[in-house]
């Protein structure tokens, strides 16, 4: 499973229904086949990256993402990094990585994000 996806997961965000016979569908279509999470575009990243950063300190460079600053000695920093993962799911792992220290108010916009 990948890192996005365990995000989704642990957002709570249901996959939706991609058939088009389904498309007026508005809970879950048993009968479909083919379920995928939506797309986690750059908007959706980028609106993780303003909610994060908006208590907590956030370095992006390449595909490592430093965050913390609370005390401003650099060895303190949290960092999330894989040179074999791409933007995408470093930023995931992330947040899948602070999930426990979130408040129940963050998690709950990040999974309105992610819908």
């Amino acid at each position: 499973m990948s890192e996005v996806e365990k995000l989704y997961k642990l957002a709570g965000v249901n996959k939706k229904c991609i058939d088009k016979r389904y498309e007026k569908c508005t809970g879950v279509c048993f009968d479909c086949k083919y379920f995928i999470y939506l797309p986690f575009t750059a908007e959706k990243q980028f609106e993780l990256i303003k909610l994060i950063s908006i208590t907590k300190g956030i370095l992006i460079k390449q595909n490592r993402i430093f965050i913390g600053f609370e005390t401003g000695n650099p060895k303190d920093l949290k960092c999330a990094e894989d040179l074999d993962l791409n933007f995408e799911e470093t930023l995931a792992g992330l947040i899948n990585n602070l999930w426990q220290d979130l408040t129940e108010q963050e998690k709950a916009e990040i999974k309105r994000i992610l819908e």
